[in-house]
C-alpha cells in the first residue's frame, strides 16, 4: 500500500580548461621550487591546508587546482574532461632555480585533453635558470589542432624515448628548432606527420641521439632546411661523446627546398647519402658541409 517515487537523473559531463601556457607557468613558479621533481594528476582533491591555486579559465564549469606536495606539483579537477588552453606556449617552464642548475622534472600529461591547443611553442622547452625536463608522458597526447611546434622540446636531456605516436598533425607548418639542443637515447619520428610543414630551420641542430628514424617523414612542402642538422651529435666540452651515426634521408622530398645553408655544418655523422636529394629549387648552399665529420658524402 506504498506509493513509490523513482527519480532518474542523467549525468551532465563537466569541462574545465587550463589557463594559457604563460599564465600557468607564472602561477606554477609561485609555488614550485628547486626540489620540484614531477608534474602529475592527483588521485584526490587537495586538502584546504594545501592552499591550492586555481589554474582554470573563468568559463570553466568547475575549477582546476594546482598545489605542491613534497617534491610533486599536483593538479586535480572534478571535471570529466580537462582541456589545455589554445595557447600552451612555455607552459612547463615552471620551477625557479638559482642560476642554471640542471635539476630535472618529469611531466605526466595523462588526464589532460590537448585536442584544442593550437600553439605548442616552447611547451616542454628548457629555459635558462629553470628546471630541465627529463621525461614527458605523451601516451594520451593529441595534436589535432596544433599549428605551431617551434622549439617544442628544446634544450632538454630526455632519459627515455619520446612517444610521438599520438601526434596526428594536420595543421602544423612550423617545426623549426623543435628538438634543438635536446638529447635522446633514440628518436623515432616514423609516425610524425609532417605533410604540411614548410619550415624545418634548425629542427635537429645540436641534437644528440644514438639513433634517429625518419621513415614516413614527409618533407614535400618544406622550403627551409637551413641548419637543419647543424652540429647534430657534435661533441662539445662537458657533453657526452656520441659515436657518429648514419642519417637515412632517403625518404626526404627536397623538391621545394630553397635554403640549405649550413644544413650539415659540424654534423657528427658516419656517412651521408644524398643521392635522392632534388636540389632543383635550392638557391643557397652556403656552408652546407662546413666542418662535417662524415667519412663519406654521396
Amino acid at each position: 500500500k506504498n506509493i513509490l517515487l523513482t527519480a532518474i537523473t542523467n549525468h551532465v559531463p563537466k569541462t574545465a580548461t587550463f589557463i594559457s601556457g604563460p599564465d600557468f607557468a607564472t602561477q606554477a613558479r609561485t609555488i614550485a621550487n628547486i626540489n620540484t621533481s614531477a608534474f602529475k594528476k592527483s588521485s584526490a582533491a587537495p586538502a584546504p591546508s594545501a592552499n591550492p591555486l586555481t589554474v582554470s579559465t573563468p568559463d570553466s564549469e568547475v575549477p582546476i587546482y594546482l598545489w605542491m606536495d613534497g617534491a610533486n606539483l599536483y593538479w586535480w579537477s572534478e571535471a570529466d574532461t580537462v582541456y589545455t588552453h589554445e595557447d600552451c606556449s612555455a607552459m612547463f617552464a615552471v620551477a625557479v632555480v638559482p642560476g642554471d642548475v640542471n635539476t630535472a622534472i618529469t611531466v605526466d600529461m595523462r588526464g589532460i585533453n590537448t585536442s584544442r591547443t593550437k600553439n605548442m611553442q616552447d611547451m616542454f622547452a628548457h629555459q635558462k635558470g629553470r628546471n630541465r625536463i627529463s621525461y614527458v608522458d605523451l601516451r594520451e597526447f593529441t595534436t589535432n589542432s596544433a599549428e605551431n611546434m617551434f622549439r617544442m622540446f628544446y634544450g632538454n636531456v630526455y632519459t627515455s624515448d619520446l612517444d610521438l605516436s599520438g601526434f596526428s598533425i594536420n595543421n602544423v607548418t612550423n617545426m623549426s628548432e623543435m628538438f634543438r639542443y635536446s638529447s635522446f637515447q633514440n628518436l623515432n619520428l616514423s609516425n610524425l606527420n609532417t605533410s604540411h610543414v614548410t619550415n624545418m630551420y634548425r629542427m635537429f641542430a645540436n641534437t644528440h641521439t644514438r639513433s634517429i628514424n625518419f621513415s614516413g617523414f614527409d618533407t614535400s612542402h618544406v622550403t627551409n632546411m637551413q641548419e637543419m642538422f647543424e652540429s647534430f651529435n657534435y661533441y662539445y666540452p662537458g657533453t657526452m661523446p656520441i659515436s657518429p651515426i648514419p642519417l637515412n634521408l632517403s625518404s626526404f622530398d627536397t623538391s621545394q627546398v630553397v635554403n640549405m645553408e649550413s644544413m650539415f655544418s659540424r654534423a657528427n655523422l658516419d656517412h651521408l647519402d644524398l643521392s635522392t636529394f632534388n636540389t632543383t629549387n635550392v638557391t643557397n648552399m652556403r656552408y652546407m658541409f662546413s666542418h662535417t665529420t662524415a667519412n663519406s658524402i654521396n
